[in-house]
């Protein structure tokens, strides 16, 4: 919503294209990387426009923010999709179902709308552990298959950061939930830094404006 940005429509490359970030206009090419924490644009982001016109805009705020991460020649984490601006706006149930089908051990799931009959005995307490992807490199993780596995459904997603919940099992790990929102601790956000740097270094080296 600030003045100074400038991406003309139709534009075939990010050349002459300005944004405005913490207040200063920048070009395209001097962003380093996005890390994308918004869903989607919502109404109640919108305070400043008219209310009659809230949905309108934010549909169409979405649209361009589709459209401008895409463009981007810098890394952005993670690429949008036409449903959501960080990757895959997949449920819980479809994270699941396309992990299983593609070999990666998944925890049953089960809905209903009757209440499930009380469990006999002292309720059994899953040993969960997360684990978080960042370009390929997994943290968190307490053995070698449960970061090979949540390596591999960050691959399946096509996004390079990635959050993975997974219970432990006599079997192995079997993966319960996953988001492409993960918590950021101090140890993921250097991660997330050296990875956006890297890459701009190496770009630079390459020989490209």
């Amino acid at each position: 919503s600030r003045k100074g940005w400038i991406d003309p429509v139709g534009a075939t490359d990010a050349r002459g294209s300005r944004a405005v970030i913490g207040g200063r206009s920048v070009s395209f090419g001097e962003i380093a990387g996005v890390l994308v924490r918004l869903p989607y644009v919502t109404e109640a982001e919108l305070g400043h426009i008219v209310r009659a016109d809230r949905a309108y805009v934010a549909s169409a705020r979405m649209a361009y923010l589709v459209t401008w991460l895409s463009r981007l020649e810098c890394t952005v984490l993670n690429p949008p999709s036409p449903m959501s601006l960080s990757g895959p706006a997949w449920r819980t149930e479809e994270w699941l179902v396309k992990a299983g089908a593609h070999g990666i051990p998944v925890r049953t799931l089960r809905r209903g709308s009757k209440p499930l009959p009380a469990a006999k005995g002292p309720a059994h307490q899953p040993v969960l552990q997360t684990v978080t992807v960042v370009g390929g490199k997994s943290f968190g993780a307490k053995d070698a298959p449960t970061a090979r596995q949540a390596q591999a459904l960050a691959r399946l997603a096509g996004v390079e950061l990635l959050s993975a919940v997974f219970e432990s099992t006599d079997d192995g790990p079997a993966l319960v939930n996953a988001s492409s929102y993960p918590h950021i601790d101090e140890e993921i956000a250097e991660a997330i830094l050296h990875l956006m740097l890297g890459r701009k270094r190496d770009h630079r080296a390459g020989g490209a404006p």
